[in-house]
């Protein structure tokens, strides 16, 4: 609806005054690289979170086939549907200079568009949303803590445990839960942001160099294109990205590495006990 209507004020005159322009994607003397770092770092938090479908690897029915396709179906669709939106927002509204806050920029543009109703609609879609989201993060948390216990990485009695009757990770649950709450009165969105760009660029990061180690070195694989060009441009560009993140979510991101390598070698008694993997 955002998008419709967007698109009818432009035609009636709004912004650019047309559906066809290549402002949205380069302005002259606005668009640079910096730009496009910081727009990239953005767009790493928008996104993050399609990759939360593995966790529920488990109960899908041929999760060999399902998950991958479910998570590239996932990204696609909401890139899509991102390009189009900000694509006729831009035209809409093109003097982004002019908004009144960034963190509503969408919202002054629904209600020029399409009055009061249309930013109503808006608010109730972006509350929506956002509690779908959160429910969405909570489970796949709550899921793959389960998981690390199940294999011994975190203490298995405590988040092993299942609710007799839904047969869900309750206390994983609750755990998540509070730790949102918590985060929420304590945290702002910039270094929430700058966090979870610190962890998914790093974590994204190591898949690549996974991919290269695992299948064209160890198992010999000679895709070229498959197994090292693309996994190497993936690295590249997240490395790239991740080397702009500013200096405190690298303080706090190596810091909670750091607790994590100490855990890792306290439970494994100095990294010589292998951790257990579950497979069916």
């Amino acid at each position: 609806m955002f998008i419709i209507v967007c698109a009818k004020a432009v035609l009636g005159g709004a912004g650019e005054g047309t559906l066809i322009s290549s402002r949205p994607f380069f302005n002259p003397g606005v668009t640079n690289v910096n730009v496009l770092v910081a727009g990239g770092a953005l767009a790493c938090f928008s996104f993050l979170g399609f990759d939360s479908i593995t966790t529920m690897a488990e109960e899908a029915i041929e999760p060999k086939k399902d998950i991958g396709r479910a998570a590239i179906i996932a990204c696609v669709a909401g890139g899509l549907i991102f390009i189009v939106q900000a694509y006729v927002a831009q035209l809409a509204w093109p003097d982004y200079t002019t908004f009144k806050s960034a963190d509503t920029a969408l919202f002054e543009v629904a209600q020029m568009a399409g009055g009061t109703i249309m930013s109503g609609l808006y608010t109730f879609a972006v509350i929506l949303s956002t509690f779908t989201a959160g429910i969405a993060g909570q489970s796949s948390a709550a899921r793959l803590m389960y998981g690390m216990g199940r294999d011994e990485v975190l203490p298995k009695k405590f988040f092993t445990y299942l609710h007799p009757k839904f047969q869900t990770p309750v206390l994983n649950i609750m755990i998540m839960c509070i730790i949102g709450v918590v985060g929420s009165l304590l945290l702002n969105l910039t270094l929430v942001c700058e966090l979870m760009n610190f962890g998914g660029l790093f974590g994204f990061m190591c898949v690549n160099l996974s991919v290269i180690v695992y299948f064209f070195f160890r198992k010999r694989e000679r895709n070229v294109i498959k197994y090292f060009i693309l996994p190497a441009l993936g690295f590249i560009i997240c490395c790239y990205l991740w080397l702009h993140l500013s200096k405190l979510s690298f303080i706090v991101g190596f810091s909670w590495l750091l607790i994590g390598l100490i855990f890792a070698a306290i439970s494994t008694k100095g990294f010589k006990i292998k951790p257990k993997i579950y497979e069916e």
